[in-house]
């Protein structure tokens, strides 16, 4: 199983720019880090529920909410090249 800084250090490969000063690294990487923490905090309260069925209810929430944030990702990414797609014909 990878570590924490191992899907860290592929993220930031992916998403940071070359050109990013020092602020925005040390920033995104607390950012990346606080939703660890999160989502670990979340999976002991999973954990702790004596219900099976509780617990399998709050995992489909979390997969719905992460499910329902990368379609929103998927739109921003869509829209930022519908306005690039426009940008460049009215130039």
């Amino acid at each position: 199983m990878k570590d924490i800084e191992s899907y860290y250090e592929s993220y930031s490969k992916d998403v940071i720019p070359k050109d990013a000063g020092p602020t925005q690294l040390s920033e995104t990487r607390a950012a990346f880090y606080c939703g660890a923490i999160a989502m670990f905090e979340m999976m002991n309260e999973v954990g702790d529920l004596h219900d099976m069925g509780e617990a399998m209810k709050a995992l489909d929430e979390i997969n719905a909410e992460v499910k329902a944030f990368i379609e929103e990702m998927k739109m921003n990414v869509a829209m930022q090249t519908v306005d690039k797609i426009f940008k460049d014909v009215m130039t």
